[in-house]
């Protein structure tokens, strides 16, 4: 089962899986575009989808899951206006090749350089929401374009490089479902039942990968709190 929204800040929304006939939370995760997919097992559930650090819902269904099938919801929510919203803490680690200063804007306002082989905060905090423009000081080009998270409360961080990427294992045999976020961004999940306990998910090297289980709570694997990736990655195991 896949919610999405398009053009959604990530961890803006909050979507939450109840069982209805059992009345117990199945799922929760901080929403990122691409990441939101369930694995459930037969039955009803109430889908919800909230404002981050809200109770009320602004958008609910009941969905029949049946076995061997995949039910996809596309949802449209209220627009943002990110020039309301507050401001965020962004964290840029430019592993490119000497030269390649990074230049980070928002609309027409700079919010700084960060040179190559530097990892640091922009010197202006962008706002929660709003669209980011990043150029490459060498060639002079526009390189990358993206949504600015609604979160973690702790700042963004953002990975520019060229390091390996892997598959990770993640191995779930205790919650009902584990959300797996890698630098604070949901990337998958992984469930506890039948050939749904494992999951693997493509990771980079130097990404750092926590999780959280179906109320949201943070939780520890046997890797700890968090993982800082290294490929070949370990595998997670709940």
């Amino acid at each position: 089962m896949e919610h999405s929204t398009e053009g959604t800040p990530p961890n803006y929304f909050d979507v939450k899986v109840a069982s209805v006939p059992r009345n117990a939370t199945e799922a929760w995760v901080n929403y990122n575009p691409g990441g939101a997919s369930i694995d459930l097992i037969q039955g009803l559930y109430q889908v919800s989808v909230v404002v981050a650090g809200a109770t009320s819902p602004i958008w609910q269904e009941q969905v029949a899951i049946t076995p061997d099938n995949t039910v996809t919801r596309n949802v449209t929510l209220p627009g943002i206006n990110s020039t309301l919203t507050s401001t965020l803490s962004l964290t840029i680690a430019n592993g490119l090749a000497a030269g390649h200063n990074l230049q980070f804007y928002q609309g027409s306002t700079s919010l700084g350089t960060i040179n190559a082989g530097t990892t640091a905060a922009l010197g202006t905090s962008p706002n929660r929401c709003a669209r980011i423009l990043v150029r490459d000081a060498s060639p002079n080009t526009i390189i990358d374009s993206f949504v600015m998270p609604n979160g973690p409360s702790g700042g963004v961080t953002r990975r520019y490089n060229t390091s390996t990427t892997c598959s990770m294992t993640f191995a779930n045999q205790t919650y009902n479902t584990i959300a797996v976020y890698d630098d604070g961004m949901l990337i998958g999940t992984a469930g506890k039942r039948g050939n749904k306990r494992a999951k693997s998910l493509t990771v980079r090297a130097g990404d750092v990968i926590t999780w959280k289980d179906e109320t949201n709570t943070a939780r520890n694997s046997n890797l700890g709190a968090s993982y800082t990736v290294a490929c070949p990655a370990s595998t997670a195991q709940f």
